[in-house]
């Protein structure tokens, strides 16, 4: 049978870092899915044990930090949940990850058996297309606290160690990245709530283009022309690869 999600690619920059975010989605009128298809290698010395627990960790992480934290809103009032999983596979995989023995520092592409969590919902995070938030010298945008892309209130994306684990969260901006694409077939004001009684109703202008005609406003057909534009290259792209967390 067909794979009924479409592949979505989109070149990252964070300068002089650099990655292919990937996963796979589908829309239709009750929800939009997001599915990141992950393949776990094992390193020397990484058991089938160790292998279990960081798909747990893994789906663990998706459930607490994604998994319908936030509803996407049309123009016309529909409201549909946003639904993210993690799917564990041998090949065609959106992210290929080796794991290794013990503690370590994490990046997108290698990740270490103790790391926890956390660690697995801010490299999630950046597989469907989220930046770090925390200071780095060698980043443009991050170069100190005071930077624009630095952000000090509890984010998974940013320094969650010294600001405490238990607090750091998923946050609306991060909602609103991860669908930002979406609004030009759902509409052009796209509103993204995130999950529970005291959520805040977030609104960003998606531009005041129409969708084209002909298009579906939801569906294989608005995520392949999603995809076709998400997927060109990234002008001024860095190295490709994590080398952070």
């Amino acid at each position: 049978m067909p794979d009924p999600h479409l592949r979505i690619v989109q070149q990252i920059a964070d300068e002089p870092y650099g990655w292919a975010a990937s996963y796979r989605a589908s829309v239709t009128p009750e929800r939009v899915a997001l599915t990141l298809r992950l393949q776990l290698q094992p390193g020397p010395g990484v058991t089938s044990a160790g292998l279990t627990q960081v798909r747990r960790e893994t789906e663990k992480a998706v459930a607490h930090y994604f998994d319908r934290r936030f509803v996407v809103e049309e123009g016309s009032g529909r409201q549909q949940p946003v639904q993210v999983s993690v799917e564990f596979v041998t090949s065609d995989p959106d992210l290929s990850v080796t794991v290794h023995a013990g503690s370590g520092r994490d990046n997108l592409q290698h990740w270490f058996v103790n790391s926890g969590v956390i660690a697995r919902a801010h490299e999630v995070g950046h597989a469907f297309g989220l930046k770090d938030e925390y200071a780095d010298p060698l980043a443009a945008n991050r170069a100190t606290t005071s930077a624009a892309g630095v952000y000090r209130d509890h984010s998974f994306m940013g320094d969650f160690q010294q600001e405490g684990t238990s607090l750091a969260e998923l946050k609306p901006r991060h909602a609103l990245e991860i669908v930002r694409g979406l609004g030009a077939h759902l509409g052009d004001n796209l509103k993204v709530t995130p999950a529970g009684p005291a959520g805040k109703t977030f609104l960003v202008r998606t531009g005041s283009a129409a969708p084209r005609p002909g298009a579906a406003p939801g569906g294989i057909q608005a995520l392949r022309e999603l995809a076709q534009r998400l997927g060109s290259p990234c002008p001024g792209q860095g190295r490709a690869g994590r080398l952070r967390r």
